[in-house]
């Protein structure tokens, strides 16, 4: 018998990188660690030690994944004030253009002139938006 449930389980900080390398949506897995139930608010908290992959036989069938919902676009924010753009503003929003262009990201981020960002001692600012 399969499940198709969706749990959230919190993994060690070490262990999410190589686990993020390693599986994609839709993998088998299988999962060592604790549960923590707290008798007064109901919630039940899983904590992972070990995450494995598993093999999945041709046979068996796959549910179907959930698609993600598409992130929106990455923003850098580079200040326009004259002390910056004095300081290097210039040709760091020309610099971070022709870079975007280059790799084709354009469809995935947006690099916006804004106003004074407080920091122009240590111009040029920019400041990068997810």
């Amino acid at each position: 018998m399969v499940e198709t449930n969706e749990w959230q389980i919190k993994m060690a900080k070490e262990s999410r990188t190589c686990v993020i390398r390693v599986l994609k949506p839709g993998d088998w897995i299988q999962v060592f660690g604790k549960k923590k139930h707290n008798q007064f608010t109901g919630e039940l908290k899983l904590k992972a030690y070990q995450v494995n992959k598993l093999a999945v036989e041709e046979s068996q069938t796959i549910p179907q994944v959930k698609e993600l919902p598409s992130s929106p676009k990455a923003k850098i924010l580079v200040c326009q004030k004259s002390g910056c753009r004095k300081r290097g503003g210039k040709k760091l929003c020309e610099e971070l253009e022709s870079a975007v262009c280059d790799r084709g990201l354009q469809d995935q981020v947006t690099i916006k002139g804004t106003g004074c960002m407080k920091r122009c001692s240590k111009a040029p600012n920019m400041v990068l938006m997810p």
